[in-house]
């Protein structure tokens, strides 16, 4: 199956030959796309593909994908319509860069419907935030106890049930 995808550990480059248009991982709403918490480094790359209708396993956990105790790089990626949220980032050590993503109509029924950020440092470098959605605060981007870094991101029509419908940090 196409989904569930973990690096286990390995610094792999994952690269589609199409880029994110055309190379889609549908998660069917069964479980998320990608999983890193085997302290993969920045080395591990995610390059050129659209994760879509992923469902994490707990809320608030990843339904685009899930980064624990590892620093990936995501680049040239789509995250849509994922539950549990597009990306969510907690306990890494080094600095987890996302460069030229969008992340659109992702929602999360508490914190960060598009990236929720925990305990953790995330450069994210030209990341688009449309539509999505928090449950309370962060509706496209939510930051606890992190270092959360933005250049030339931008932020349309995200909304929260209680504060920060675009930010909450």
């Amino acid at each position: 199956l196409n989904r569930g995808l973990d690096f286990m550990g390995k610094d792999l480059v994952l690269r589609s030959e199409a880029g994110a248009e055309l190379t889609i991982i549908d998660c069917d709403g069964v479980d998320r796309g990608f999983y890193f918490h085997s302290n993969e480094t920045s080395a591990a790359v995610l390059d050129g593909f659209t994760v879509r209708e992923g469902n994490g396993t707990i809320p608030g956990n990843g339904g685009g994908v899930l980064i624990h105790y590892a620093s990936p790089t995501i680049q040239n990626s789509r995250f849509i319509e994922n539950v549990d949220g597009g990306i969510h980032c907690a306990y890494s050590t080094s600095v987890i860069h996302v460069r030229d993503v969008v992340l659109h109509s992702n929602f999360d029924s508490w914190y960060g419907g598009g990236v929720y950020a925990y305990s953790c440092t995330v450069l994210l470098q030209g990341v688009q935030f449309s539509e999505n959605t928090a449950g309370y605060s962060g509706g496209g981007l939510y930051a606890v106890n992190a270092i959360v870094e933005t250049v030339g991101c931008a932020f349309q029509a995200n909304a929260a049930g209680v504060s920060g419908g675009g930010i909450c940090a």
